[in-house]
């Protein structure tokens, strides 16, 4: 079902809901084993329920997941007594965890045409999209989380949304402090955008495997000129703000090498090229996933880079990614992984 989130898609099919019959860890061993498989090291789990974070703190060194979990609570998880009982300090770790900033909603969704934007959408002059919370809470809620010492990152979708979120991390989160708070997805930057994450030294969480899903559709959601400005990874690298990149699985294929092809050519599944000129190098697309990603969630100077006193954490692939063209690319086969010094071959 084109434009839609798969489990829309599954609402809208009235497919069932398998419930496979194995327990909660063995499931997130199984997913573990799929990521380091695809090259994975390090993976990002957002707003988790707290069963599955407290499953990740009961891992120990012999279960071996083979990925490390950095682990995003949610805000209101972490401000709710009951529920930060049952969570670790932002900065704790384990042999297969460590908990990372607290993960806030604000605005909506593009392919819902909900995202916040300054223009109306398409066709809809009244809709320039809503928010999970006013302006206000989302001011509160960052102001508590930031004070019992949860840097933060915040989902926005729309133009106005990333500014107004963006704002108010500038004007609450003052005092420098370990993590650092990032937005996630921030799909449209505008200039006042780009200023106000310099100088705040905010860091931006991309998925440009969306460009490829959502392309042939997003041009009727957003228009034309609007889609060719979406998820524009070289506005993002010349202005100099830290930018990492993920998949945000299952919403699409949490493979790095494709999202990596889809960041040098912008192809959408239709064929179609969005906003050629925004399209990166290799090398850049490599470092959103290593360096880049390490740096949005502030664990610069423990991975992302093989270096004297960092983890060591590698892939090996079965060719050169340097010389492949992005087709071939999103194609490369993972032989192994290697976390902290521990080698796993696929």
């Amino acid at each position: 079902v084109p434009g839609l989130f798969f489990s829309d898609a599954r609402n809208v099919l009235q497919l069932p809901h398998p419930v496979p019959d194995v327990s909660l860890p063995e499931s997130l061993r199984r997913s573990a084993a799929e990521f380091s498989r695809h090259g994975l090291t390090t993976v990002v789990d957002a707003g988790p329920p707290l069963d599955v974070i407290e499953s990740y703190v009961g891992f120990t060194a012999e279960d071996a997941l083979g990925v490390r979990v950095v682990v995003l609570p949610a805000v209101r998880d972490v401000l709710e007594p009951s529920a930060r009982e049952r969570i670790p300090f932002f900065g704790a770790a384990g042999p297969c965890y460590r908990m990372g900033p607290a993960k806030q909603f604000y605005d909506r969704f593009v392919m819902h045409r909900t995202a916040l934007m300054y223009e109306p959408y398409p066709g809809m002059p009244d809709n320039v999209g809503k928010t999970f919370v006013p302006l206000e809470e989302l001011r509160g809620c960052v102001e508590h989380a930031w004070g019992a010492g949860w840097p933060l990152g915040i989902h926005v979708t729309g133009d106005r949304g990333a500014v107004e979120a963006a704002h108010v991390l500038r004007g609450v989160c003052h005092s420098p402090r370990p993590g650092r708070n990032h937005l996630i997805h921030a799909y449209f930057p505008t200039p006042k955008l780009l200023s106000i994450l310099r100088e705040a030294d905010l860091g931006v969480a991309l998925q440009p495997s969306f460009l490829r899903a959502w392309g042939a559709t997003l041009k009727e959601f957003v228009g034309c000129e609007r889609a060719a400005r979406f998820l524009p990874l070289r506005t993002y690298l010349d202005a100099g703000i830290t930018v990492g990149g993920g998949s945000d699985a299952p919403i699409v294929h949490w493979s790095p090498f494709r999202a990596m092809a889809t960041a040098i050519d912008r192809e959408a599944l239709d064929g179609d090229v969005l906003g050629e000129e925004e399209a990166i190098s290799t090398r850049e697309a490599l470092a959103l996933y290593t360096s880049g990603a390490a740096q949005v969630l502030g664990l610069e100077s423990e991975i992302g880079t093989v270096e004297p006193g960092k983890a060591a954490d590698l892939t090996i692939v079965d060719g050169d990614v340097f010389i492949q063209s992005p087709s071939d690319l999103a194609e490369t086969r993972v032989t192994a992984t290697m976390l902290q010094g521990r080698l796993q071959r696929h």
